[in-house]
């Protein structure tokens, strides 16, 4: 039965609600979420072990994490306690290790554990941190749904597999110990903002002529000084409701926004990214658009920049030259500058991992289309989203 609500079909036989325990025909994602609300909670007559691992067997580890984001009456997420910042500052390796403590050359990649996860929603958190401690860190399951729960939150780790396995590793020691050097990050690297602290020796930058684009003040998205301020006060902190996962079709003057992704692809950007796995690991994709964005006045509330919700906050340092990049590159082949891209009204529809903007087809610009420059980039890695663009009327197929 699994395998069927999974792929979307519904038994429709009497016998499955005699057999599945609280099943009353509902989608799998509702009757999963509800399972797995009374299986974290202790109660419930299926055991938590065997639900995962049935779901994951099945190929519904996606379907878990959004049943997970459903779920209601899930505790905030697990308490990891701070370091001290000055006792850890100078111990040596060999005492860190003795006592449980996160090596300094570790740090990093807990550092990006932790900014990742403040980023995400709380609720999503909680399900699958409290499920990974019921099956058990050490369980086969068990990193597999850290590492989706970390990739749902940087996408752009799929290209830096050798920070993406010590992330997990990092994650489940985490959850065991129930500590991390938070607090050394935060108070020894006063005023920098998430993407230094994550990627602390992430300077590189492609070197790129200008190509006559002005530099506009930028809006940026709020820094990671409040959040850990309000930690230290002992506020909780809690992300924003994911809504790129919920909105329909939403309209936005800044659509074209999402025209740079196959100019990017043209670029080489993902391999750049592959190249320099310590920012792709710090979620580089989703943040270079979202900076792209905001530079040309896009609002930070705008539906266009809602997929990035949950995306760690800061703009990266590479954003700049890229982004002239880009202007070179459209001007010199479509003799179109990049904000003109930008600035193009269309409307937005995410379902999961599926993104699709529609533009009218009276927008069609001969200028982009002349050199496949508007093509569907359909799925991307690096952005966690397959991406379709369609030129029609509302409520034409």
């Amino acid at each position: 039965m699994l395998r069927d609500l999974i792929a979307g079909r519904q038994p429709v036989a009497w016998f499955w609600r005699l057999a599945v325990p609280d099943w009353q025909g509902e989608p799998a994602r509702e009757w999963l979420a509800a399972a797995l609300g009374e299986a974290v909670a202790g109660r419930g007559p299926i055991e938590p072990v065997a639900l995962v691992e049935a779901v994951v067997a099945e190929g519904g580890i996606d379907l878990l994490l959004a049943a997970a984001e459903q779920m209601t009456g899930v505790p905030v997420r697990l308490p990891i306690a701070e370091a001290d910042a000055v006792a850890d500052a100078d111990l040596p390796a060999e005492a860190a290790a003795a006592a449980g403590e996160p090596l300094p050359a570790h740090r990093t990649v807990v550092a990006l554990v932790l900014a990742i996860r403040e980023a995400l929603p709380e609720r999503i958190v909680a399900a699958i941190e409290r499920l990974v401690l019921k099956i058990g860190v050490g369980a086969p399951v068990a990193p597999r749904l850290l590492e989706r729960l970390l990739l749902r939150g940087s996408p752009a780790l799929r290209l830096a597999p050798q920070q993406l396995a010590e992330a997990v590793r990092s994650y489940g020691l985490l959850l065991e110990n129930g500590r991390g050097p938070t607090a050394t990050i935060a108070r020894r690297t006063p005023g920098r903002n998430a993407a230094e602290a994550v990627g602390a020796a992430t300077k590189q930058q492609s070197q790129v002529s200008p190509a006559g684009e002005a530099d506009a003040p930028t809006r940026t998205a709020p820094t990671a000084e409040s959040v850990q301020m309000r930690a230290s006060e002992g506020e909780p902190f809690v992300a924003p409701p994911s809504l790129s996962r919920l909105f329909d079709e939403a309209e936005s003057p800044f659509a074209g926004l999402w025209l740079v992704v196959p100019v990017l692809i043209r670029l080489g950007f993902r391999e750049w990214l592959t190249d320099h796995p310590d920012l792709a690991a710090a979620d580089g994709g989703r943040r270079l658009i979202r900076a792209i964005g905001l530079h040309f006045g896009v609002d930070p509330e705008d539906p266009v920049l809602l997929p990035f919700v949950d995306c760690a906050p800061g703009d990266p340092d590479f954003a700049r030259p890229w982004r002239v990049a880009l202007d070179f590159h459209l001007w010199r082949w479509a003799r179109i500058r990049l904000h003109e891209v930008v600035r193009r009204q269309g409307w937005l529809r995410q379902a999961e991992e599926r993104l699709v903007i529609r533009f009218d087809p009276e927008s069609v610009d001969l200028r982009l289309r002349r050199h496949a420059l508007d093509i569907d980039p359909g799925w991307t890695d690096w952005l966690g989203l397959s991406i379709r663009y369609r030129y029609a009327k509302r409520g034409e197929t």
